[in-house]
């Protein structure tokens, strides 16, 4: 993924974080994942494991604590 924005934040280990220009590291990235099939599982289970964090319980809990945060300070 780029590292540009949140996505190294979001994707965490995930990703093979890059820059967006870096053709050649792009390149690189995607020859070695296609050859490298334990280190592609690898990813794909710790994408799994990351977006498992990311549940509406949880977003709904954050949004609440912002919220209340935001109320105490007033």
């Amino acid at each position: 993924s780029s590292d540009g924005g949140a996505l190294p934040e979001v994707l965490g280990d995930a990703a093979v974080i890059l820059p967006p220009a870096g053709a050649a590291q792009w390149s690189d990235a995607i020859g070695g994942l296609l050859a490298d099939t334990r280190r592609r599982a690898g990813l794909v289970a710790a994408g799994h494991a990351r977006a498992s964090q990311f549940t509406l319980e949880r977003f709904i809990a954050a949004t609440h604590a912002a919220y209340d945060e935001a109320m105490r300070e007033r």
